[in-house]
C-alpha cells in the first residue's frame, strides 16, 4: 500500500513539482537543469533556459565541468501548516549558492555552502501552507574534481537522524571496518605465507578502502588548487591503478604464467592499453566493460579444472557487473539507478569476502600439494639413506678387509713357524707358548677392529661428550690400514679444542667420509707428499688436502645425492650427500667446501644451540 502511495506521489511530482509534504524525499528521477545561465536573475527571468533532464545523477558523473551548473527544483506544500526543510546532498568538492523564490519571482533567501565537508546541507528552507516555492541551486565545481553521490530534501527535526542514517554504515564503522580488516588480513597473510595474491589483493583492496572513505578527500584538497593534475592522478590514474591491480591479482592467483601462456600474454597487453583508454574516457568509462573479461577468464580457468578460480569469478561478479551497467546504461541512455556509494561499498566488502574464500582454497590447494611433495620428498630420503647404509656396510667390509689382510698374514707365518718347527722336531712348549701369545695378539686386535667398526656403523643417534681431537683421532685410526697403505701422512692440528656434546659417532663417520674421498683424490694425482692436515679450531674443523682439488664448475654439485667424481664401478655418490645430511640434520651445522692453492678443503661449522 506505501509503494503505491509513493509511486502516485511521485507521478503527481512530475506533473507539479516535488511535494514536500513527505518527510525524507530523495531526488534522483529528474531535475531541470542549465549551463547557460550566469547569474540569479537571468535563472528567474528566462525559466526556458532550464531543460528538464531524466536520470540526471547520470550527467553529474560525468567527467565534464560542472561549473555554473544551475538546477531548479519546484517545491509545493499543499498541507495547512507550513513545513521546515533541510537541502542535503553528499556532492564533493563543490561549492553552492541556493536562492529561494517565490511565486511572484521574489528572492526570499540566499543561503551560501562552501565549505569542505563532503556533506552539505542548507540552512532551514521553510514552505508556507498551501504555497509553492521554486529552489534554485548555482553549482561552482572544478573540472573533474567534483563527485556526485545523492540529493534529499529532509524535516529540518530529521536531519540529524538523516545523516546517521545514511551515513553511519560506512563512515562510522561497519564497512570500512570490514574492508579495512580484509586488507590488513591480506597484507599479514602475504607476510606469513609468501602468497603474492595475497599481496596484490591487498593492494587492490587499499585503494578500494581509499576510494570509498572520505579519506580520499584529503587528497583532493592537497590538490585543489591544481585541478588539471588532481583530475589526471586521483580521477583518471586511480581508475587505471585500479584496473592494473585487479589485472595483477588475476594473472597470481589464476597462475596464467604457467597455466594459460596466453591469457597471460593478453593481460600484459591489456595493463599496457588500458592506460590510454582510462586517459580518453569520457561519459562512459569503457574500461568497466574491459573488467568483464576477468569474470571470463575466471570461468574458463574453472572450465579447465581450477575450481578456486570459479569463487574469483563469482567475486567479480557483483561489482564489475554493476559498474559494467552502470556505463551501459549512460552508453545507451537507460534510466537506470542505484545509490552508487552505498553500491559500491556493499559490493566490493562482498568481493572482498569472496575473494579471500578464493586464496584460502586455492592455499589449500598448495598445502595438499606440499604435503604430497613431502612425502615424496621422504620415501626419496628414505630410499637414499637405505642405499647409503648398504654403501657403508661395503665400506665396512673394504675397511676390515684392509684392517684384517696383515694380522691374517702374521697368523699364517705363524702357523707356518709351528709347523715347521714341528717338522724338525724344534716344537717346545716353550716355543709354542711364545707363538700362541703372537696369534692371540693378533686375534685381539682382528676383535678390536671387527668392535670399533660395529661400533661405529651402528646407528646411536645418541649425544655424546667429546672432544673434536678424540674424534678426529677415532676417524684417523679406522682408516689407519688405508692411510698407510696409500702412504699419506695425516696430521692433527688442535688450535681450540674444548668438550662437545654432540652425536660423536655420526660426526665420526662424516670424517671418515671426507678422509676417504681425499684418500680417493690422492689416486689419480702424482704426488710425492701426500698430505692431509685437520685444523682443529673453536666450533670448527677443517680437513685440507693436496690432492689437486676439485674443478670449479663442480664444486658446488659435489654433495648432491648420486654426484660423483668417481667412475660407477668405484663411487655411489652419497657419501658426501650422507656427510651434508648428517651435519646439517642431526649435529646442526654447515659443511662447504672450497678449493686452495694445492688441493680442497671441507670445513665444518658447529653451530651454538
Amino acid at each position: 500500500m506505501k509503494k503505491s502511495i509513493f509511486l502516485i506521489l511521485i507521478f503527481i511530482n512530475t506533473l507539479s513539482g516535488i511535494d514536500i509534504t513527505i518527510p525524507k524525499i530523495s531526488i534522483f528521477k529528474e531535475i531541470d537543469m542549465s549551463k547557460e545561465i550566469n547569474s540569479i536573475t537571468q535563472a528567474i527571468n528566462m525559466p526556458n533556459s532550464f531543460k528538464t533532464e531524466r536520470a540526471f545523477t547520470r550527467i553529474l558523473r560525468r567527467n565534464e565541468s560542472n561549473d555554473n551548473l544551475w538546477l531548479r527544483i519546484q517545491l509545493v506544500n499543499d498541507s495547512d501548516s507550513p513545513i521546515n526543510k533541510i537541502w542535503l546532498t553528499r556532492w564533493e568538492r563543490s561549492h553552492f549558492e541556493l536562492y529561494l523564490v517565490d511565486e511572484n519571482k521574489k528572492i526570499l533567501s540566499k543561503d551560501i555552502i562552501d565549505s569542505n565537508d563532503f556533506l552539505k546541507q542548507s540552512s532551514i528552507i521553510t514552505i508556507p501552507k498551501k504555497s509553492k516555492r521554486t529552489l534554485y541551486i548555482q553549482v561552482k565545481a572544478k573540472k573533474g574534481l567534483d563527485q556526485f553521490n545523492y540529493m534529499y530534501f529532509v524535516d529540518a527535526h530529521l536531519a540529524k537522524q538523516f545523516l546517521l542514517d545514511t551515513e553511519r554504515l560506512y563512515h562510522h564503522g561497519l564497512f570500512f571496518g570490514i574492508l579495512l580488516s580484509m586488507t590488513l588480513y591480506s597484507l599479514f597473510t602475504f607476510f606469513i605465507v609468501k602468497e603474492k595474491a595475497y599481496l596484490y589483493l591487498g593492494l587492490y583492496q587499499a585503494w578500494v578502502v581509499i576510494a570509498t572513505s572520505d579519506a580520499w578527500q584529503y587528497f583532493y584538497r592537497l590538490l585543489e588548487n591544481v585541478p588539471t593534475i588532481a583530475h589526471i592522478l586521483l580521477n583518471d590514474l586511480y581508475a587505471y591503478s585500479m584496473m592494473v591491480f585487479s589485472i595483477i591479482f588475476t594473472k597470481a592467483f589464476l597462475n596464467t604464467k604457467e597455466k594459460m601462456p596466453r591469457i597471460d600474454t593478453f593481460l600484459n597487453l591489456s595493463i599496457i592499453l588500458s592506460l590510454p583508454l582510462d586517459l580518453m574516457r569520457g561519459p562512459v568509462y569503457y574500461g568497466a566493460f574491459g573488467e568483464i573479461i576477468l569474470i571470463v577468464i575466471g570461468f574458463y580457468a574453472a572450465y579447465k579444472g581450477n575450481i578456486a578460480s570459479l569463487i574469483y569469478a563469482f567475486g567479480f561478479l557483483g561489482f564489475v557487473s554493476y559498474y559494467a551497467l552502470v556505463n551501459l546504461s549512460r552508453l545507451l541512455g537507460w534510466d537506470f539507478y542505484l545509490e552508487f556509494t552505498n553500491a559500491k561499498q556493499i559490493f566490493t566488502c562482498i568481493e572482498g569476502f569472496i575473494f579471500s574464500l578464493a586464496i584460502y582454497l586455492k592455499l589449500k590447494e598448495i598445502m595438499k600439494e606440499k604435503i604430497l611433495a613431502q612425502e615424496i620428498s621422504f620415501k626419496y630420503e628414505k630410499m637414499i639413506l637405505e642405499q647409503s647404509r648398504f654403501a657403508a656396510m661395503g665400506e665396512m667390509i673394504a675397511a676390515i678387509a684392509h684392517q684384517w689382510r696383515q694380522p691374517l698374514n702374521h697368523l699364517n707365518l705363524i702357523f707356518n713357524n709351528i709347523l715347521l718347527a714341528d717338522k724338525s722336531n724344534k716344537l717346545t712348549s716353550k716355543y709354542l707358548e711364545k707363538k700362541s701369545l703372537e696369534a692371540e695378539g693378533q686375534l685381539q686386535f682382528m676383535s678390536t677392529t671387527i668392535d670399533d667398526f660395529t661400533n661405529f656403523f651402528a646407528i646411536k643417534q645418541k649425544k655424546e661428550t667429546f672432544t673434536l681431537k678424540e674424534a678426529c683421532q677415532y676417524s684417523i685410526n679406522l682408516l689407519d690400514s688405508r692411510i698407510k697403505k696409500e702412504r699419506v701422512e695425516v696430521a692433527v692440528r688442535t688450535v681450540y679444542d674444548m668438550q662437545y656434546t654432540n652425536y660423536k659417532n655420526e660426526l665420526i663417520q662424516t670424517l671418515t667420509i671426507i678422509l676417504n674421498n681425499s684418500l680417493d683424490a690422492f689416486l689419480s694425482v702424482n704426488e710425492s707428499k701426500k698430505r692431509v692436515t685437520i685444523t682443529i679450531l673453536k666450533n670448527k674443523l677443517s680437513i685440507e688436502d693436496n690432492a689437486g682439488g676439485i674443478k670449479e664448475d663442480i664444486l658446488l654439485k659435489i654433495f648432491d645425492p648420486y654426484f660423483s667424481t668417481k667412475s660407477k664401478k668405484f663411487g655411489t655418490g652419497l657419501g658426501l650427500y650422507m656427510a651434508k645430511k648428517i651435519v646439517q640434520d642431526l649435529i646442526r651445522g654447515s659443511i662447504y667446501a672450497e678449493n686452495t692453492t694445492k688441493g680442497c678443503k671441507f670445513i665444518i661449522q658447529f653451530h651454538n644451540e
